[in-house]
């Protein structure tokens, strides 16, 4: 566990005597270390295993986490407006909808070739499974697939999502545990920040932050 003290009376002197520097500096400090923890969370979370692997674009997960401050600037929300980012989050059972099945894409091989882009998202036409053309079920072994038909004239099939009727996703986002792993740097760069903030505009030595 990480743990980060603040002396408040320390603080408090400085607010008391100065409010607004204390305020612009805890604000622009709340700026800085929100962005670093952003950055953080999507470079450690968001690229793949142990995190998850989150599709760029504006709507896609990686860009999606947004930070909104209060109007007096005192704080900082982050958050996402995604539906997926709680599931991955916490993590689910995901069960398929009016008694269908859930279709699993298939990643190895010359499946994931096939309706996987490079960075790993599934490619357009994949999106929905409802929709593919030249596609059936097939039972192989004790597995129901859908198979892709690559040539007709060849025989040529590619099964390319297997069929369970229920999938657990493991908690695996990291949202919160990357903020709490970074508390004491947060608390540090804050910190920090006030110290600087008021050095030019108070006399050296009259205010002793400590951390």
């Amino acid at each position: 566990m990480l743990k980060a003290e603040i002396n408040t009376d320390d603080l408090e002197r400085v607010f008391q005597k100065m409010p607004k520097v204390f305020k612009r500096e805890v604000t622009d400090g709340l700026d800085h270390v929100s962005k670093k923890f952003l950055k953080e969370f999507r470079a450690s979370r968001l690229q793949g295993p142990p995190g998850v692997k989150a599709r760029g674009g504006q709507r896609g997960l990686f860009g999606r986490f947004q930070r909104i401050f209060n109007l007096d600037g005192s704080g900082v929300t982050i958050f996402s407006d995604s539906t997926v980012a709680p599931i991955h989050e916490k993590g689910a059972t995901i069960t398929g909808s009016g008694g269908r099945k859930v279709a699993v894409p298939l990643r190895e091989g010359e499946a994931g070739k096939t309706i996987l882009t490079s960075s790993g998202a599934l490619k357009k036409r994949f999106r929905s499974t409802q929709n593919l053309k030249n596609v059936f079920r097939m039972r192989i072994g004790s597995s129901e697939f859908l198979v892709l038909i690559r040539s007709r004239k060849q025989k040529r099939l590619q099964p390319i999502f297997v069929l369970k009727d229920q999938v657990k996703l493991e908690a695996r986002l990291g949202f919160y545990s990357t903020w709490h792993r970074m508390q004491e740097t947060i608390f540090q760069l804050l910190a920090k920040r006030v110290r600087s903030g008021i050095k030019e505009e108070w006399a050296k030595g009259e205010v002793s932050l400590k951390v």
